[in-house]
C-alpha cells in the first residue's frame, strides 16, 4: 500500500498527538485513569533512570514528527556566530518554516484520526476535510501533473466512507487499552519466535519456482516503478532506458485521485520475444543472465501487446482509497472496496481506447499485461478480471506488494491470469480491516511484564558496575523491586477478545521471496499464508520497491548465479534518483518563486 519511495509509510494505527490528551476536557477523571496512570509511571521511570528530562520535550515532538512523516533529516540547528551568513541563515529559515508548514498540515491528518479513533474528539466532517485538503494543498505544485481534481463534495463523500469504515472495523477493539510499550516488546518476542527455522518449517513442501523467473519478474518491477516518477517526460525517459521491447507511450497521468490511480500505457513496438506463456519464464539463449525480453507473449501478428501500469500509493488521494479496507460484494465472492474501485475505473476509463486502438492495428485481439506495485497491483488485479470479460483482450496481471485484495476462492481461481510477488515480511500484503483488527487485539492481550523486567535488571545491573556511587549495592534490591511493583502494576493486558474471520487474500498465483537464513528463497505458497501480520523490524522496508522488492530479487540472483556482482539490465535504482532529481528541482522552483 505504498509508494517505493522513501518517504512511503504503512501504519495500521497512526500515533496519537501527545498533547492532545492534556488539552482535552471531553472526557471524565475516571477515562483518563489508565492514560494518566501510564503518563505517571513513564515519567517516574524517565526520572530515576535518566534524570529529569522535561528540556527534551521539544525534541519529543520532532521525533514523533519524523516517525509520522518517515523524515531522515534532523534539524540540528544554524552557527549563530557567523554574522556573515545573515542571509545564507535568512534563506535557511524560510525554507525551514516551508518545511515546517508541509510537516504541520501531514501531521494534523495523522492527529485528527488519531483523536477520532480513540474517541478523544468527536466526528467532524467539515473540519476533517478542511484539515486533509490543507494537506493536499501543500503537496500541490511540488511535483508536476498532481494536483486533485475532484471537487470539494466528492472528496467529503468520500472521507465520510473512510471514517465509516474506519468505525465498524475497529469499533470492537479497545484502542484505548493499548500500550505504545506493548508493540515494541510484542515485535520483541515476534523476531525471536519467527527465526529462519520458523520461516523454512513454515514454507516446507511448498514448490520453488524456477529461478530464470526472477529475470521477467525484475522487468516487470521496473516498469512498476516507473510509474512513481513524477512527469511524463520522466516516463519516456525510463521507457528510453528500459533494456528489453521497445514500448510507445500511447497514455499517461501523473496524477491520482481517490480510486482514481495514476498511470500509463505503452504498446509493444517489436524486439526479440521467446514463447513462453505468462506464468513462466525461459532463460535468453544469448545471455544467460540477462534473460528474455518482457512481456512473456510470443510474437503473433494477430495479436497487439499492450502493457498498462498502474502506480501505488504516492500522495492523500492514493491513501484515501488504501483506507477503504472493507471487504465488499465484488463477482461471487468480495474483494477490498477501495482498491476493487480504483480497478473499476481503469476499465471503465480505457476500454473504449483499447478497442480503437485494436481497430487501428488490424488485429484480432489484445495481449494486455497490467503491472502495479502496492496500490497499483491491486488496482491492476482487479483490472485484469474485468478486462477478461472482453472477449477481445487476454489480460494478464504481475503485482508486487498487492494488498490483500479478495476472498480464498476467488483468488485460486485467478491463479493462471495473475502472480502476485509478496517480499518476506511486507505488511501491505496482509492488511486488511480483520487482520489489522486482530494485530491490535493481540496487543491488547500480550503480557510484556518479563520482558521489561529483563530490561531493567539488565540496566540497573550495568548503572552497577559501570557508575556504582549512581546506585550503592546496598540500594540495587529496593531499585529492582520499585520498578517491579510498578510495571506490574501497569501491565494489565486483557484477556480472551474475540477475533476477526480473516476474508481478503493477496490474489493469483502467490511467489513468496523470504530470508532463509542463508540467502533468499522464493516459493508458491498458498495466498491463506498471509493471514495475519508478520510483525518484524522489516515488515515495512519488505513492502518498498528498493529495500524489499528490489534488493530480495537482486540477492536471490547473487545468489543463485553465485555472483555477488551481478545486476539486473534494468536499474531500479536509476528511478528513485530520477524522482528525487525531480523534488530537488520543484524545491528550487519554489526557493526561486520566494
Amino acid at each position: 500500500m505504498s509508494s517505493s519511495s522513501a518517504t512511503e509509510s504503512s501504519s495500521s494505527s497512526p500515533p496519537v498527538d501527545p498533547s492532545s490528551t492534556s488539552n482535552s476536557n471531553n472526557h471524565d477523571n475516571t477515562d483518563n485513569d489508565d492514560d494518566d496512570n501510564k503518563a505517571s509511571l513513564v515519567s517516574k521511570i524517565s526520572f530515576h533512570l535518566f534524570g529529569n528530562k522535561n528540556e527534551d520535550d521539544e525534541s519529543n515532538q520532532k521525533l514523533m514528527e519524523q516517525m509520522v512523516l518517515n523524515q531522515t533529516d534532523v534539524d540540528d540547528g544554524g552557527d549563530d556566530d557567523d554574522d556573515d551568513e545573515e542571509a545564507t541563515e535568512a534563506t535557511k529559515d524560510t525554507e525551514q518554516d516551508t518545511n515546517t508548514d508541509e510537516k504541520e498540515a501531514k501531521l494534523n491528518v495523522w492527529t485528527t484520526v488519531a483523536k477520532i479513533m480513540t474517541g478523544q474528539q468527536p466526528v467532524n466532517m467539515d473540519t476533517v476535510v478542511e484539515i486533509v485538503s490543507a494537506a493536499m494543498a501543500q503537496q500541490e505544485g511540488e511535483l508536476s501533473d498532481t494536483k486533485s481534481t475532484l471537487s470539494a463534495e466528492d472528496f467529503k463523500v468520500v472521507i465520510q466512507k473512510v471514517f465509516e469504515q474506519f468505525k465498524g472495523n475497529f469499533e470492537d477493539v479497545p484502542l484505548d487499552k493499548i500500550d505504545p510499550l506493548a508493540f515494541l516488546y510484542y515485535l520483541e518476542g515476534q523476531d525471536a519466535r519467527k527465526n529462519p527455522s520458523w520461516k523454512r518449517r513454515l514454507h516446507r513442501f511448498m514448490p520453488s519456482i524456477k529461478m530464470e523467473t526472477v529475470y521477467g519478474l525484475h522487468d516487470a518491477l521496473y516498469l512498476s516503478q516507473l510509474a512513481y516518477v513524477d512527469t511524463i517526460d520522466h516516463v519516456q525517459l525510463g521507457l528510453h532506458n528500459y533494456k528489453g521491447a521497445k514500448y510507445e507511450l500511447v497514455y499517461c497521468t501523473t496524477q491520482g485521485n481517490p480510486q482514481q490511480p495514476a498511470h500509463f500505457i505503452v504498446i509493444k513496438k517489436g524486439g526479440r520475444v521467446p514463447d513462453a506463456d505468462p506464468n513462466a519464464c525461459e532463460q535468453g539463449k544469448n545471455d544467460p543472465k540477462k534473460g528474455p525480453i518482457f512481456p512473456f507473449f510470443s510474437r503473433n501478428t494477430s495479436y497487439i501487446e499492450i502493457v498498462l501500469v498502474v502506480r501505488g500509493t504516492k500522495t492523500l488521494e492514493d491513501m484515501v482509497s488504501d483506507a477503504l479496507l472493507e471487504a465488499s460484494p465484488y463477482r461471487d465472492g468480495c474483494a477490498h472496496d477501495g482498491v476493487c474501485q480504483s480497478g473499476r475505473y481503469l476499465v471503465e476509463t480505457h476500454t473504449d481506447l483499447l478497442m480503437k486502438i485494436l481497430k487501428m492495428s488490424g488485429r484480432d485481439k489484445i495481449k494486455l499485461t497490467l503491472l502495479g506495485h502496492s496500490l497499483g497491483a491491486g488496482a491492476a488485479s482487479v483490472a485484469c478480471m474485468e478486462f477478461n470479460d472482453n472477449d477481445k483482450i487476454e489480460a494478464t496481471c504481475i503485482g508486487f506488494g498487492c494488498p490483500a485484495l479478495v476472498n480464498k476462492e476467488m483468488s485460486e481461481e485467478w491463479k493462471d491470469k495473475i502472480i502476485t510477488v509478496v517480499s518476506d515480511s511486507d505488511c501491505v500484503s496482509r492488511m486488511s480491516g480483520a487482520t489489522a483488527a486482530n494485530l491490535l487485539m493481540d496487543l491488547c492481550e500480550f503480557q510484556y511484564e518479563e520482558y521489561a523486567m529483563n530490561d531493567v535488571t539488565q540496566f540497573v545491573n550495568m548503572i552497577s558496575e559501570k557508575a556504582s556511587y549512581l546506585l550503592p549495592t546496598d540500594k540495587k534490591e529496593s531499585v529492582m523491586k520499585w520498578f517491579s511493583d510498578q510495571i506490574h502494576q501497569n501491565a494489565k493486558p486483557l484477556k480472551d477478545l474475540p477475533r476477526r474471520e480473516v476474508i481478503l487474500y493477496p490474489p493469483g498465483r502467490c511467489i513468496h521471496f523470504y530470508r532463509d537464513g542463508v540467502g533468499i528463497a522464493a516459493v508458491e505458497v498458498p495466498c491463506t499464508l498471509f493471514n495475519e501480520f508478520d510483525v518484524t523490524r522489516t515488515m515495512v522496508d519488505d513492502h518498498l520497491v528498493p529495500t524489499g522488492y528490489n534488493a530480495l530479487l537482486l540477492e536471490a540472483m547473487r545468489s543463485h548465479l553465485k555472483d555477488t556482482q551481478f545486476q539486473f539490465r534494468n536499474d531500479v535504482m536509476e528511478l528513485l534518483k530520477m524522482t528525487n532529481q525531480s523534488e530537488e528541482e520543484s524545491n528550487d522552483e519554489d526557493k526561486k518563486e520566494r
